[in-house]
């Protein structure tokens, strides 16, 4: 089994997949992404580089590229799963050389590969950016910190993208209004309760 795993990128590989899904940084900042720029305590990576034409270059500035971007829980987790670089500068997800990953070779050697092993159709990179959106949405996150986390310079460019992942109905904003909507400002500024049942 482990050499199976390693023939699929093991550990890194694993970790890289949680990464990317729990953060929905585009796979040129997570090829730039360095230790210096991780901090777990704080539960944020900041994104400052990216990937342009092989060479890590610093983010634009005007586009919300440049942000912090928030970690759950599934992306502490996946950075734990990894060796710490002596070197702050190094790099968060290197090849075993250290080198920036090349995502041809990645995608063609380990990523699919293991959708085949696992008999999964094959899928984009990037759909692993296009999965963190998606669940944020199930999970009922707003969109403008769903915006704020990929870097989309406002909220249309979201929408515009995953509008048909929002939920049609969802529960719990009902029950807030029904709690909402069973209070009432009386006139001197007092939150009544004006439910029938008393």
């Amino acid at each position: 089994m482990a050499e199976k795993a390693e023939r699929f990128g093991g550990v890194r590989a694993h970790a890289l997949v949680l990464f990317a899904t729990a953060t929905g940084l585009r796979p040129q900042e997570w090829q730039a992404l360095r230790w210096q720029d991780v901090d777990v305590q704080g539960r944020a990576v900041h994104v400052r580089q990216t990937l342009r034409d092989g060479r890590i270059v610093a983010a634009a500035k005007t586009d919300g590229s440049r942000r912090a971007v928030s970690l759950q829980a599934q992306a502490i987790e996946a950075l734990d799963l990894l060796p710490r670089s002596l070197d702050r500068a190094g790099l968060v997800f290197p090849t075993k050389e250290g080198h920036v990953v090349n995502l041809s070779n990645w995608r063609r050697r380990v990523w699919f590969e293991a959708l085949d092993a696992a008999e999964l159709p094959r899928r984009r990179i990037y759909d692993l950016r296009h999965s963190f959106a998606t669940l944020a949405l199930a999970a009922g996150v707003p969109i403008e910190w769903i915006a704020r986390q990929m870097g989309h310079r406002d909220t249309r460019v979201t929408i515009r993208h995953y509008a048909r992942w929002l939920p049609a109905t969802d529960e719990r904003w009902l029950r807030a209004l029904d709690a909402f909507g069973a209070q009432t400002v009386d006139q001197g500024g007092r939150i009544e309760d004006v439910r029938a049942d008393g």
